[in-house]
């Protein structure tokens, strides 16, 4: 009887779940979905994309169709044009890396109200609309891929010799808007890779600086240039630690070093040389007293005894130790067994920082840098917590 009833249960609960999967397989399904940006600065060209509103899934939801035919209309045309890509600027289709068969074209400020129509494969005649806000392009910005940041100091577009910048421009309007949409040339590109959103300096590796301008803000003027040690005015130096610090031994701790050229810090580093106050305590992280980190960008440490570990800072090539860093920290004894112990969880936070228009991304665990990441985000100020350690302590 037992047996009876839990069969009987289980058949009501096949029949409830097909009556839910039913139900969700009419969402989106006989419906078409058109994909177009919410704004779209004056001469740019914006993705298109029409089809099936439903998303195809692993359950079969709802069946996904084809588009047999499709048209576009546009009110007011004044504003903007629906485009077949092959009426796009090739190049334009070819940076972007555009695959789709329309584009939209910003022909002159205000709104317009794009409507895509279609028969699909199984004979249904579907549409969507969506509207569109052309703006005019009041100047243009740049944002630069720069070395993790020390403080709350934006960097300028200096790097050392030969190192690769990265840069987005982007189209803004009269309130600061970021403008959807992409152009040809938005600056003077002749000397850069890559765009037209998206670029690649590589700088000269014996030194120097380029100059860009645009047609699209007459008052816009962007230097990129290298430096050398000999113009290097400060060195700063910080570790990416809440305190307590609690470091497993022989594991190396990273230090984020950065360089003032006069009034502005730069964005790429050069090469860094340290020293340790305290062999003691720490050493290099091979364990020397001295060493160079060739990459730029900071050095690391390793800890040998738990203390403050004490280093003098500088750069290859320039005059001496310009600065100095005082780490204190604890250590972990893998050796000792966790039984009759109090263990202290140490956390480590994930912190998005903005600087400027730079926005970078520091996730380090137990010590060790695990991403760093650059670039527009949507989210400043966002806490993650991580374990990254522990600490005995006596009852």
């Amino acid at each position: 009887m037992v047996h009876a009833r839990r069969s009987v249960f289980g058949r009501a609960r096949v029949v409830a779940l097909s009556v839910i999967l039913a139900s969700i397989s009419c969402i989106g399904d006989k419906s078409a979905y058109l994909g177009v940006p919410r704004n779209l600065a004056v001469d740019s060209f914006g993705a298109l994309v029409f089809g099936d509103a439903c998303l195809a899934s692993k359950a079969d939801l709802c069946s996904t169709e084809t588009v047999q035919s499709e048209s576009f209309t546009v009110d007011p045309p004044s504003v903007l044009e629906v485009v077949a890509v092959e009426a796009v600027p090739a190049d334009l289709v070819r940076l972007e890396m555009y695959k789709g068969a329309y584009m939209v074209h910003g022909l002159a400020p205000g709104h317009a109200n794009v409507c895509g129509n279609g028969t699909f494969s199984d004979g249904t005649k579907r549409s969507d609309c969506s509207t569109i806000e052309v703006r005019a392009i009041d100047h243009v910005a740049t944002r630069f891929e720069c070395d993790p940041p020390i403080g709350d100091v934006t960097p300028a577009p200096l790097v050392r010799p030969g190192a690769a910048l990265r840069l987005d421009v982007d189209l803004v309007a009269a309130d600061g808007t970021v403008l959807d949409g992409a152009v040809l040339h938005p600056v003077d590109d002749a000397q850069l890779m890559g765009g037209p959103t998206s670029y690649l300096w590589s700088s000269p590796s014996g030194g120097g600086a380029l100059t860009l301008t645009s047609v699209f803000d007459s008052k816009f003027s962007q230097v990129l240039a290298t430096y050398g040690p000999d113009r290097v005015t400060g060195v700063v130096a910080a570790v990416d630690d809440i305190p307590p610090t609690v470091l497993p031994p022989g594991v190396r701790e990273p230090i984020y070093v950065a360089e003032d050229v006069g009034a502005s810090r730069a964005c790429i580093g050069l090469p860094v040389t340290a020293r340790t106050e305290a062999p003691d305590v720490c050493l290099g992280p091979k364990g020397e007293m001295t060493w160079a980190e060739e990459g730029g960008s900071g050095t690391s440490f390793t800890p040998v005894n738990e203390g403050t570990c004490r280093l003098s800072v500088g750069v290859v090539g320039g005059s001496g130790y310009q600065t100095t860093i005082e780490v204190p920290f604890y250590m972990t004894n893998p050796a000792d067994p966790p039984v009759g112990r109090r263990l202290e969880l140490r956390w480590k936070a994930v912190r998005l920082h903005q600087t400027g228009g730079i926005v970078h991304r520091h996730d380090r665990l137990r010590g060790m840098p695990l991403t760093t990441q650059s670039g527009p985000a949507t989210q400043v100020g966002a806490i993650v917590l991580r374990l990254v350690g522990v600490r005995r302590r006596p009852r």
